[in-house]
């Protein structure tokens, strides 16, 4: 994915509706979504997930992410 979030929406919404069809198929897709640093991937995830939602009413909210206290690297020497 683009470092910007909502510039990711063109390329998510394809995908939205290719795996819908897959679950009204009875599918059960793994989708991975990456970002430069990958620091986003889990907001780019849920983003994913509420257009999915939205395209399939009824499909549950994924979990919350238990992302701890932000800790800063010591340094090495």
């Amino acid at each position: 994915g683009r470092p910007v979030l909502e510039d990711n929406d063109p390329f998510l919404t394809q995908w939205v509706e290719k795996v819908a069809v897959w679950i009204e198929e009875g599918r059960t897709p793994y989708v991975f979504l990456h970002t430069p640093d990958n620091l986003k991937a889990p907001d780019l995830a849920q983003r994913f997930h509420g257009f999915l939602m939205a395209r399939l009413p009824g499909l549950p909210p994924l979990p919350e992410l238990d992302r701890g206290p932000q800790v800063e690297q010591l340094g090495l020497l």
